[in-house]
């Protein structure tokens, strides 16, 4: 049964059958902006727990009434609620607009997919997870349990024996990756625990394109974590913060190295190609057969340089591969 609010002068509101009565309330919409009105109104109505998953908004013919609006504009404001995820259109005898229980999955599939066509640089993921983790490790240390910090030595454990001979590169990352994720379940913050989990479903692409893959580089990764895990430990939040964010600093080093190694090895092709062409141009200004000694053919006789690709580039040198270089994240 509908009744008159207190709250609104002019509010619908429906006695709810969940728990203890929770109600929701809707109003006329304003004139100059019905739509997103409406949409604004029953969005706020769920986010803010009055309709909880479940739970059907009331009939079409209900809600034009309540919101003094046309049919067009109300499925339309359905059609976007129900894009966000908020409410799901069920068709049929029992059908109608249902609440949706409000997940993060949209947010997490679209931070996964920039990461997985690295849209997002190298130096900006550093960066925000430098502040992300870092908190992480903070509200852990002030949260952790005695079973919480036993789990994240044994992780430390498999990093180490990963480590020892024979040195497994891909054994140590995942080491890595399981304290970190870790922490983030001690630290019992919802946001933060499904960001981190994200970048870290995503990230490998980058460890491989800038981590280097030798043993003592991933020693210094490992020492960092024990101070992580220690100050965890300790219960000093500061301490875990400082510590994580020393941790990822290093991530800023492989990047510069990586992308400094880039710019010399296109520096070096660059110079090659040029190298090259000048010393083929040089050799058609030397004199030929049938030509007068002392005098050169000049350039308008040379025979022209054949490209196998397009002429108006440098040709490369295909790369040798050497795995003295660090394939890096």
């Amino acid at each position: 049964m509908y009744k008159r609010s207190n709250h609104y002068s002019s509010s619908v509101v429906k006695e709810g059958k969940r728990g203890s009565g929770t109600v929701y309330m809707f109003e006329k919409a304003k004139q100059n902006r019905m739509f997103q009105d409406v949409v604004d109104q029953i969005q706020d109505a769920i986010l803010e727990g009055r309709m909880g998953q479940g739970d059907k908004l009331p009939p079409e013919r209900e809600l034009k009434e309540t919101f003094q609006v046309s049919r067009g504009t109300l499925r339309e404001a359905l059609r976007v609620l129900e894009q966000k995820g908020l409410i799901e259109i069920r068709l049929g005898v029992g059908g109608g607009a249902f609440v949706r229980e409000v997940a993060t999955g949209p947010v997490t599939e679209g931070l996964g997919l920039l990461l997985r066509r690295h849209r997002v640089s190298a130096s900006d993921l550093a960066e925000f997870r430098k502040d992300l983790e870092g908190g992480i490790a903070a509200l852990a240390a002030r949260k952790a349990r005695e079973e919480d910090i036993a789990l994240l030595r044994e992780f430390l454990r498999d990093m180490a024996q990963a480590l020892e001979d024979p040195f497994d590169w891909e054994a140590v990352i995942s080491a890595d990756n399981r304290v970190h994720l870790a922490l983030g379940e001690m630290a019992g913050n919802a946001v933060y625990r499904t960001i981190q989990a994200t970048i870290h479903a995503n990230i490998h692409p980058y460890f491989d394109r800038y981590v280097p893959r030798d043993k003592e580089t991933l020693e210094g990764n490992y020492k960092d974590l024990c101070l992580v895990v220690e100050a965890v430990a300790a219960g000093d939040a500061s301490l875990a913060d400082q510590a994580m964010q020393a941790h990822l600093a290093r991530y800023d080093g492989y990047i510069e190295s990586a992308d400094a190694a880039d710019m010399q090895s296109q520096g070096r092709e660059t110079s090659i190609g040029f190298t090259d062409i000048k010393g083929e141009d040089h050799a058609a200004d030397k004199p030929g057969p049938g030509h007068p000694p002392g005098r050169s053919p000049g350039r308008p006789v040379a025979k022209p340089r054949q490209f196998t690709s397009d002429p108006g580039r440098t040709p490369h040198p295909e790369p040798d591969g050497s795995p003295s270089e660090p394939s890096g994240r």
